[in-house]
């Protein structure tokens, strides 16, 4: 037959669950516990005995409980059966989210013993709940199989979400005995459903993985269509010995992940992490696909004493957490937090990926006395909650709301974080009698609610909906853990256009991380960059100027959010003119070009703008700068005149002032006479030809002028002139004899140029062709001959002849 908790319902929980551990009388009796311990808790049952067993929360976040119970005094209200039916009915009941009120109640069993064991919650909100009864009459609603088969038989019940009706209804089983321990939605809202059987006629499906029992006990997992009204797939899972499932869930992509113990030697081991039986009872895990129901990985986990799974979770990141007990002092354990056996039976916490492939965490958790974790799930943040019952006063805890045994056995609670190096809070939970925690579930903020049952007459509790023990074993829900305290001291430090600047303290001494979020006006709240951990500032550099904006701030503390903080709430200033620029400085660079510099005194400009007066003249726009800009040339320049600039900063609200304006003048003394020219525009892009002969006079010393070390510039065009040929000091590409210099554009160069400098006579002559010349008329060409510091043009008395001939001062081609 199926093994099955103690018969006695008014058994203590942990002598029916884990029947190892002392009974109350072994040891001393503890004081009553302020209430301070949970956050709210409320008793559950009547008169005489009753459990929790199973505990859900919804997408409103509202509690769903389901267990059992032999109270006929049980607080039913708006309840589907509003009476005890037999020796001991389920019940599935529900809880407002804040868990201080509850919403209703029901009775669910027939003439026999009925529990419930596992909870579901379905996509529409209606609840699925599932458990073994022995009652020929237990509420059916369509269903799939209307004989109960055995003395006990598995059942799967659907309720309406208010829980006035029950949707559908069904036994699960064969003619031996069956028991429903645990449920999971899958894809598409089918509802797989996992257990034990010793049924050799247990309704599997023709697609079976395996068809037939190998013999003693066998686990059994089935799918049931989202209406609950057909039964699409069922096999067996086992070897020859006894196999158990106790424990299932969704591996978050598709295929369910179930667990138990095992006494095969042959128990199916596939991809196995420990492909043979340890010894006793050795825990397992396998992972059934999703579409086709075949096994995907199945593995032993055991040392050489008994070990058994109890609980299994996953979050869908890629790892699943499983938990149970052992007492194998060789149990198999990969970075754990605690290595040795510390009593008789310990529990056990570990991760395993979701291939089955690697297990990289597994610990023992345990004092010197007895644990057993009957629950788990993954936090948000990869933390790991494992709860349960412990008769052990040295039972490692942090941060525990009871940090100490308040007599008989207790529920505990703990929490490892993320990275699975530490645990990061834990406590217990229980009064002078025995207490255990039988279920654990998240709430939407990721707080744990756990429940399971009480013989305590001083259980803590805090705003509950039922303050009083009425008898016997009562059921418990609690919320054990505090949230952590909201940051302190939440102000805005200052703001401009650019930034807002804020800061804060941390109430829990360095070790909290923080969660910072922004609404811009009174739009959606959106998260901010996270602050590092340690931080109390964070400087908000992306804000818009005449903008109202909204902050936020709460701390996370081992995966437990805080409330939020208060609003802070700001409006950018409109953006300021820029400051105007300073230092103005102007140097002559000897190819007489002005080189500009001023500092930038502004951090909000879009551009500067220069401005340039010649010959004391106004000032007139020349350029405009990038922002950030602080240098500038202009090779704009004539020979002998007094130039001028200033420079000021544009922003978005407008201009700076200008800078002081900085003052230069250029050289003009030497001479530039044409004494020759000819000019040719083709059709043809890249053809237009010049031919020049230039005597350059009046410079001191012009017969040794060099333009190999001053570098030589010819220019053609209106003002300055537009650059035929720029030669740099020490130009490739010169070749000197007696005083004659001659450069030659190098093979392959767009423009082709012979330059001559007789330096003894001065007499410049430029052969260019593939030029663009300037179209102006050639009464207002310039020719601008710069040589080492010295400058020089020729300007006016320019005529036009034939066939694209210059002619200056009568000169003629």
């Amino acid at each position: 037959m199926v093994r099955r908790p103690a018969p006695a319902l008014l058994a203590l929980v942990l002598a029916a669950l884990a029947p190892g551990l002392p009974s109350p009388a072994a040891r001393a009796t503890g004081s009553a516990l302020p209430a301070a311990v949970v956050q709210v808790s409320s008793l559950l049952g009547g008169s005489s005995g009753d459990r929790v067993q199973a505990v859900a929360v919804d997408a409103g976040g509202d509690l769903l409980l389901a267990g059992v119970t032999s109270s006929a005094d049980f607080p039913v209200r708006g309840a589907l059966q509003e009476s005890l039916a037999g020796g001991a009915d389920a019940f599935v009941a529900r809880v407002s989210a804040d868990g201080r009120t509850l919403l209703w109640a029901t009775f669910l069993g027939g003439a026999g013993d009925d529990r419930a064991t596992s909870l579901a919650v379905a996509p529409d909100g209606e609840i699925w709940v599932g458990g073994s009864t022995d009652s020929t009459d237990f509420p059916l609603k369509d269903p799939i199989q209307a004989d109960s088969g055995g003395d006990e038989t598995g059942f799967v019940a659907r309720i309406a979400a208010d829980g006035s009706a029950l949707r559908t209804s069904t036994f699960l089983g064969g003619s031996g005995a069956d028991r429903v321990a645990a449920l999971a939605v899958g894809d598409g809202g089918s509802l797989w459903v996992a257990g034990t059987t010793d049924s050799t006629d247990f309704p599997v499906t023709w697609d079976a993985a395996a068809g037939a029992p190998v013999g003693g006990l066998d686990g059994f997992v089935a799918r049931l269509s989202p209406d609950g009204l057909s039964l699409s797939y069922a096999t067996w899972l086992g070897g020859t010995g006894d196999d158990e499932i106790l424990a299932a869930s969704m591996d978050g992509f598709g295929s369910l992940l179930v667990a138990g113990r095992t006494l095969s030697d042959d128990f199916p081991a596939l991809f196995a992490l420990q492909e043979h039986h340890g010894g006793g009872h050795d825990a397992f895990v396998a992972s059934i696909d999703g579409a086709t129901g075949s096994l995907r990985f199945s593995t032993c986990l055991g040392g050489s004493e008994d070990d058994e799974a109890r609980a299994i979770a996953s979050r869908g990141t890629g790892v699943f957490a499983l938990a149970g007990e052992t007492t194998s002092p060789d149990f198999p354990l990969l970075n754990p937090l605690q290595g040795e056996p510390a009593g008789g039976a310990d529990a056990f916490l570990a991760v395993v990926t979701i291939d089955g492939t690697n297990m990289p965490f597994a610990t023992l958790l345990g004092g010197s006395g007895d644990e057993a974790a009957y629950a788990v799930a993954v936090g948000r943040n990869g933390s790991l909650l494992v709860a349960g019952a412990t008769d052990s006063a040295d039972l490692p805890l942090r941060a525990a709301g009871q940090p100490s045994p308040a007599g008989g056995a207790d529920g505990f609670l703990l929490r490892i974080d993320g990275s699975w190096s530490s645990l990061a809070q834990g406590t217990l939970l229980g009064g002078s009698g025995d207490d255990g925690i039988l279920a654990l579930a998240e709430d939407a903020s990721g707080a744990p609610v756990v429940a399971g049952a009480t013989a305590s007459d001083d259980f803590p509790l805090l705003l509950p909906f039922q303050g009083a023990r009425a008898g016997g074993e009562e059921g418990f829900l609690a919320r054990p853990l505090s949230a952590p305290p909201t940051p302190a001291d939440f102000r805005v430090l200052a703001v401009t256009h650019l930034a807002a600047s804020l800061s804060w303290t941390d109430p829990t001494g360095g070790r909290a991380t923080f969660e910072l979020q922004r609404q811009v006006g009174t739009g959606a709240w959106k998260p901010l960059a996270l602050p590092a951990p340690d931080a109390l500032a964070f400087l908000d550099g992306d804000v818009l100027p005449v903008t109202g904006y909204g902050y936020r701030l709460r701390l996370l503390l081992d995966g437990l959010p805080s409330p939020w903080s208060a609003t802070l709430r700001i409006t950018t200033p409109q953006e300021p003119i820029p400051a105007a620029p300073g230092g103005l400085a102007v140097e002559l660079l000897p190819d007489g070009t002005a080189s500009l510099l001023w500092e930038d005194r502004s951090d909000n400009e879009t551009l500067f703008e220069l401005h340039r007066s010649e010959d004391g003249g106004p000032f007139a726009f020349l350029r405009s700068l990038p922002a950030g800009a602080t240098t500038a040339l202009d090779d704009a320049l004539a020979p002998d005149r007094a130039y001028a600039w200033e420079v000021r900063a544009i922003g978005v609200s407008g201009a700076s002032p200008f800078s002081a304006a900085a003052a230069a003048a250029t050289a003009g003394n030497l001479g530039v006479t044409l004494e020759s020219g000819k000019r040719r525009d083709s059709a043809k892009f890249g053809r237009d030809t010049l031919q020049l002969r230039v005597l350059l006079e009046g410079a001191p010393g012009a017969a040794a002028l060099d333009p190999v070390e001053g570098g030589l510039r010819v220019a053609l065009g209106t003002g300055n002139g537009t650059a035929l040929v720029s030669l740099a000091p020490r130009a490739e590409g010169w070749k000197s004899r007696k005083g004659v210099f001659t450069w030659r554009s190098p093979r392959g160069s767009a423009g082709k140029f012979t330059l001559v400098l007789d330096g003894r006579t001065g007499a410049l002559t430029l052969r260019g062709s593939r030029l663009e010349l300037p179209a102006a008329a050639a009464g207002t060409l310039r020719l601008s001959v710069r040589c080492g510091g010295e400058a020089g043009s020729s300007y006016d008395g320019w005529v036009e002849g034939r066939k694209g001939t210059l002619q200056s001062g009568g000169a003629a081609e």
